[in-house]
């Protein structure tokens, strides 16, 4: 009686498995997520050394956003099979999503020996060179991530990230074409154009960009203070003011914001708006040191230079 119970226990892990394949490939979801994670638990209780019970239900914290009790899972998961190319892959993923990079690519490195096709394990290691400084690297992996999978918009815009972080302005631009020419509603394809034209000083250019970027992602308060810093150096000072204003109302804690804001009132001979935005970015960032050298050269030129300090 107890080998029977034992067996269809296992059954039942197996059958459940089986449904969320099923649900996986289909997009037909029958249960909430927190169902998914009861249903996953009481499988592993009757099959605790499943490894890929651990993936699934790790996957189902991932989606909730339990990136701890997902990780958990993804280790277990691991230490039950060490050759899940996969679940060093989900692993990694977590790291870099918790700015663990070092991790992230240990975890990447083990995806890829097990699995040497894995074009995202690629990409997603060379995210996370990029996002400790290491462009150069970075490129390789986006390079091999395009070899396997050439029709991925997303990766030649992280290319051309890792080239406009090197200066390689003309390369950036290059693969930001191709990334619209792949997928013409990238928002994020645009919006990075717009930076490296802006870096070039092809201001109406890059203009052109932020336009289309905003058309398809409105909600980006970063592509307002590009647009806006764009329309700054044109002297169209009205728009740029009118776009950081925007960035502020999307992002009412991005300091950057309050500084660009700021240096167009300078400019325009409105100190005591300056004043104002250098405070609240003081506030929101006591550490940006742009702020305080910005905010005292408007007392030296317009005020008691004592007061500056």
């Amino acid at each position: 009686m107890q080998l029977l119970s034992k067996t269809c226990i296992f059954t039942l892990g197996l059958l459940l498995c089986a449904t969320v394949v099923f649900a996986e490939k289909t997009g037909k979801q029958h249960d909430s997520p927190i169902q998914t994670l009861e249903d996953y638990d009481r499988a592993i209780l009757g099959d605790p050394d499943n490894a890929e019970l651990y993936k699934k239900r790790g996957t189902a914290y991932k989606k909730l956003g339990q990136y701890n009790n997902a990780l958990g899972d993804f280790s277990r998961a691991i230490q039950l099979n060490a050759d899940c190319a996969g679940c060093y892959y989900d692993r990694g993923n977590i790291y870099r999503k918790l700015r663990r990079y070092r991790r992230a690519i240990e975890d990447f490195n083990q995806a890829i020996r097990l699995a040497p096709d894995n074009a995202r394990a690629y990409n997603y290691r060379g995210i996370a060179y990029k996002n400790t400084g290491r462009y150069r690297q970075a490129i390789k992996d986006y390079d091999e991530a395009i070899r396997l999978d050439p029709e991925n918009a997303d990766v030649y815009v992280n290319r051309g990230v890792a080239y406009k972080k090197l200066g390689r302005y003309q390369n950036a631009v290059k693969d930001y074409d191709r990334a619209i020419a792949i997928d013409p509603d990238n928002a994020r394809a645009y919006h990075n154009r717009g930076v490296t034209k802006k870096k070039l000083g092809k201001y109406q250019s890059a203009i052109e960009d932020y336009d289309r970027a905003i058309q398809l992602d409105p909600y980006n308060a970063r592509t307002f203070i590009g647009r806006g810093v764009a329309y700054k150096n044109l002297g169209q000072h009205d728009l740029a003011i009118k776009d950081y204003n925007r960035a502020i109302s999307l992002a009412p804690q991005s300091a950057e914001a309050y500084i660009v804001r700021a240096l167009v009132y300078k400019h325009i001979g409105r100190p005591q708006d300056a004043l104002l935005d250098y405070d609240r970015a003081l506030r929101l960032d006591p550490r940006n040191p742009r702020a305080y050298l910005d905010r005292a050269d408007i007392y030296r030129h317009f005020f008691q230079y004592k007061s500056a300090v």
